[in-house]
């Protein structure tokens, strides 16, 4: 169980899912096909582990057809992987995208796997960007303004998508919004409770706050860079602006949101847009 996301980047494979429905059901379709896909290799693993022929192997999926209502179907191996012979067919446009990680098959596509554990939400805090840096600014005062007050992260918790059952608090010096903490149910709902689509311009700004951008080199410390940094022409966003992240966590939760901040910085580059499912 994850919260899945696209990259909502046009291609030939999203055009050609899409068929005469509107663009964004080929973001959609594709990611579906990859969460088949990764059933199937799921059932292939535990049927090799078992002893069992994976091919004798029945599950139940919640199948939706158009014009109908979503029903449970019971599918086997060859059933699933039928359905995705076609996701296979994208490979040589995947080697080729943009926004595809060394060319990765579906590469526009991620998880972030529940629980989320107690470890990536400890990351996110230290890497906050102090009170009194551009960052630090700009997040007190999004929180402030759009009253991220981390309401849709406790409804989360509830729902045991946390490791957790509370949130991770950290205390700021003092600062122009007398904010005397903040906690990772106000970041998470900032991050990703905003609606299913997450605009360019909120993933760059997610991305200072959390000190994962460097313009030319430098890191985002004030105003002026920051509107340097978002005024960058799309064609020119890859090349002056890098994801400054680090090297890839041993730690599976937080390598899920180092990649998940990677597909922000991909798609912000291109001035795309991302997709949650889940």
């Amino acid at each position: 169980m994850a919260l899945e996301y696209v990259i909502d980047f046009p291609c030939r494979p999203k055009s050609l899912l899409a068929g005469p429905d509107a663009p964004e059901e080929g973001a959609r379709r594709l990611l579906g096909l990859w969460k088949l896909q990764g059933i199937a290799n799921a059932v292939r693993r535990q049927a090799e582990t078992s002893g069992q022929n994976p091919d004798d192997v029945r599950i139940q999926l919640m199948v939706a057809r158009a014009g109908e209502e979503t029903v449970p179907t019971a599918m086997n191996l060859a059933e699933i992987e039928t359905q995705t012979e076609s996701l296979h067919s994208f490979a040589p446009d995947c080697s080729i995208c943009p926004v595809s990680p060394n060319g990765r098959l579906a590469g526009c596509i991620g998880g972030l796997p529940y629980p989320i554990p107690i470890s990536a939400e400890q990351w996110l805090l230290d890497r906050l960007a102090p009170a009194d840096s551009a960052g630090g600014f700009l997040l007190l005062n999004a929180i402030r303004d759009f009253r991220y007050d981390g309401a849709i992260t406790r409804t989360f918790r509830a729902k045991k998508l946390f490791e957790s059952s509370v949130a991770l608090v950290k205390p700021l010096p003092a600062n122009e919004f007398d904010a005397a903490e903040i906690s990772t149910d106000a970041l998470f709902h900032a991050i990703l409770g905003v609606g299913p689509v997450l605009a360019p311009w909120h993933m760059a700004m997610v991305l200072v706050w959390f000190q994962a951008l460097a313009l030319d080199g430098a890191p985002i410390g004030n105003v002026e860079a920051f509107d340097a940094l978002v005024n960058l022409p799309v064609d020119a966003r890859a090349e002056r602006a890098a994801a400054t992240l680090g090297p890839p966590s041993a730690d599976a939760g937080v390598l899920a949101i180092q990649r998940l901040f990677l597909a922000m910085h991909s798609a912000w580059c291109r001035d795309a847009s991302i997709r949650l499912d889940g």
